[in-house]
């Protein structure tokens, strides 16, 4: 019986900022998820918290070393390949929601559905069940562009994980919120029930978090530090 790969492992992974005066963001960082894992990285502005989630998405190649998303190099795949892993594999939640505005907050949810070939009736149906998970089933019809920050993020989690992924990525994702709705925010993004995700990596300048994860790392000059 063949082994299941890990979620995530990097090893060694350096990026560069910059053009001829290049500045190193990650200096041979290593990292590796289980399976199940609720992983926080702490980090301040600027210290590269972002582009190591672009690393580890593919949607940036690293100058150097070796990352494997479940098993595979996601920015060495070919494109259908990294294509479908990101639409099925991974769910990803944005500081800024990622939203497109001009849809309803139900066919928001739906469209990672539709992009992987599902019928609209059956995409809106699932959809249906995700915003009604969040407790926003009243605003089904309701542009995303009408919604408070809150309720975009409650969206945005939903359409995150509507297809059931393996790992989700976090990028500052109540770093728009006060602290009251994120605090909800992120118990709903922690949540270990039948909605959540197997394997969270969120990363966030706010230690207060820190204390609801399995692990936490700080990246700081261009490396990850286990935190005592």
């Amino acid at each position: 019986m063949s082994e299941v790969p890990l979620p995530l492992h990097l090893e060694r992974v350096v990026v560069h900022h910059g053009g001829q005066d290049r500045r190193m963001v990650l200096d041979h960082a290593d990292l590796t998820v289980a399976s199940a894992e609720r992983l926080c990285i702490l980090g301040e502005s600027g210290s590269g918290k972002t582009t190591l989630l672009e690393v580890i998405s593919g949607f940036r190649r690293p100058d150097a070393g070796r990352v494997r998303l479940f098993g595979i190099d996601p920015a060495g795949a070919a494109d259908r390949v990294r294509a479908r892993l990101r639409r099925q594999q991974l769910g990803f939640i944005f500081q800024d929601y990622a939203l497109i505005e001009g849809l309803t907050a139900l066919a928001n949810i739906a469209m990672p559905l539709r992009l992987d070939g599902i019928r609209a009736e059956a995409a809106h149906q699932r959809a249906a069940e995700r915003l009604a998970a969040v407790g926003l089933t009243h605003l089904a019809a309701v542009p995303a562009s009408a919604l408070s920050g809150g309720e975009k993020q409650r969206v945005a989690f939903a359409r995150a994980t509507i297809h059931a992924p393996r790992l989700i990525l976090a990028d500052e994702p109540t770093g728009s919120l006060d602290p009251q709705t994120g605090h909800e925010i992120l118990q709903m993004i922690l949540g270990r029930g039948q909605d959540s995700p197997r394997s969270l990596v969120m990363v966030t300048h706010n230690h207060e978090y820190s204390r609801h994860f399995d692990r936490v790392l700080v990246l700081r000059d261009g490396r990850l530090h286990e935190v005592a």
